[in-house]
């Protein structure tokens, strides 16, 4: 009986941990053959591989879900009632201003549009981070605005995934931005 138990000790201690997946977070837009934004998808509409294998997508925030916006400029840049829409948006002078200003956020999505030449420190995958001309700050806001976070288990961190979709019926073929 000894002998049994010694040996069921040794062949646990023995076997290989086994690596548990990540998780990892990917912004995807999705626009129609005329360029328009769609949102209203489901978490199966997207099919993420990295190195070819699929990858199980554990969650998706969506277009509609809250967003906090932080436009690092050196002074503010014009925006339009219409690229404000919903949410919070915010202007800092810095990265790191702006990083304070998402961690204050209660808001399900983050992104930060950076016009200036600041450098990037250490930002968390969970927010979008998009480099843009002054002028073309409006558009990032909206484009931010319109995006998915797709969250999915990786099984290898340094790979870069690859989104598909599986549109609904009803739609035509869709088209992902990362």
């Amino acid at each position: 009986m000894t002998l049994r138990i010694a040996a069921l000790a040794l062949i646990t201690l023995s076997a290989p941990a086994q690596q548990q997946p990540s998780t990892r977070v990917i912004h995807v837009a999705v626009t129609d053959p005329a360029n328009r934004f769609v949102t209203g998808l489901d978490r199966f509409h997207f099919i993420v591989r990295e190195n070819g294998v699929t990858r199980p997508v554990v969650s998706i925030t969506r277009p509609d879900d809250s967003i906090a916006v932080v436009v690092v400029s050196e002074d503010i840049p014009p925006v339009s009632s219409s690229a404000r829409g919903e949410g919070e948006l915010s202007f800092a002078r810095s990265v790191a201003e702006a990083l304070r200003t998402l961690s204050a956020s209660r808001a399900t999505r983050k992104a930060l549009i950076i016009t200036n030449g600041d450098g990037t420190a250490e930002i968390s995958g969970d927010v979008f981070v998009q480099r843009v001309a002054r002028e073309v700050t409006q558009k990032a806001i909206i484009e931010a605005r319109s995006r998915y976070a797709v969250t999915f288990a990786s099984g290898d961190a340094a790979a870069t995934p690859v989104v598909e979709l599986n549109p609904p019926t009803s739609l035509p073929p869709l088209k992902p931005i990362l």
